[in-house]
């Protein structure tokens, strides 16, 4: 709103306009976002052009609102989460920690092996075409607000945007849209998916868990590797939490090859924020590699806090 003025030069103000106005004995002029404001129709005295939208930043895509997306540090067939607080502290909710990205070259060969057992031998080629089409068809129809409704009997695919706007009459682009597509399972699909599902559940968001980045070895002065009875030496991005005592035997180091006993180390020549230090054993019964999880309690968590180093480490003869 702005107060009129006998030398204002405004091809707004005009007496016919339901936007100018007299209250307390001085004359007004109603703008965009006023209370009262009318929009006027084009060619109208005192017509207002409505102001452009305000740029916005399209988002891509976005696993969570909440959270950026975090990564498993080793790859199995689980459905890996976090439990979540939710706001206000009533309950909690889940989000999805990523594994392993599949890639084109995965998803075709899987795809191959499949359709060769089932009778229909192709090549990663004939693959390939038959894949960039289906995807080219399926954002095709996207575009055209078609919904994909239950695709080959698994998936459905519906057209969404969510632009915010000030004004209704607004001109719609790529971006202010914020145009896309949301993804859901057919019951066919659904069913598939909880057939094959198990879940595991990495930890509770808010708590601390302890993060290995490096395992060096003092011997071979390598990484990833482990020379029985030698030194070692753990890094990690800070706050390994606090030292356990010799008598907590659910925390410390725990080594383990496949058929073989957990051996735990629970003395350390050196334990700070992102570094430990101290001697692998002797021995550690079982076959192949070795994977290596460190096991804390934090002062504040309810429950240790395991960390698995995504690595197996090798056995340096």
């Amino acid at each position: 709103m702005i107060y009129l003025r006998f030398d204002m030069n405004d091809p707004r103000v005009v007496l016919d306009s339901p936007n100018v106005m007299f209250r307390n004995g001085r004359g007004i002029l109603l703008e965009f976002g006023d209370p009262g404001y009318t929009q006027l129709a084009p060619g109208t005295p005192g017509y207002e052009a409505p102001p452009k939208p305000k740029a916005r930043r399209r988002r891509r895509h976005s696993p969570h609102n909440n959270d950026k997306p975090t990564r498993h540090t080793t790859m199995d067939s689980n459905f890996h989460f976090n439990v979540i607080p939710k706001a206000g502290g009533i309950g909690n909710t889940t989000r999805v920690v990523f594994q392993e990205e599949m890639l084109t070259p995965e998803l075709v060969s899987l795809t191959k092996a499949a359709l060769a057992a089932r009778g229909f031998p192709l090549s990663d080629e004939q693959i390939n075409a038959v894949g960039e089409e289906i995807a080219k068809v399926s954002i095709t129809a996207l575009a055209q607000s078609r919904p994909l409704r239950r695709a080959f009997g698994y998936f459905t695919h519906e057209p969404t945007c969510g632009g915010v706007h000030d004004d209704p009459d607004f001109t719609p682009t790529v971006d202010n849209m914020n145009a896309g597509s949301r993804g859901r399972l057919a019951p066919e699909g659904q069913d598939l998916f909880d057939s094959i599902v198990t879940f595991h559940r990495d930890g509770v968001k808010g708590d601390k868990v302890p993060t290995v980045t490096r395992v060096y070895d003092g011997t071979t002065r390598a990484v990833d590797q482990l020379t029985l009875g030698g030194p070692f030496r753990l890094s990690g991005p800070g706050d390994f939490g606090p030292e356990p005592g010799m008598g907590a035997t659910l925390l410390g180091i725990f080594l383990e090859r496949t058929g073989g006993t957990p051996v735990r180390i629970g003395a350390f020549s050196d334990w700070t924020n992102s570094e430990i230090r101290g001697a692998w054993p002797a021995a550690i019964s079982g076959t192949g590699a070795v994977e290596l999880r460190l096991v804390v309690q934090y002062p504040n968590n309810v429950a240790p806090s395991t960390f698995i180093y995504g690595t197996p480490l090798a056995i340096i003869p």
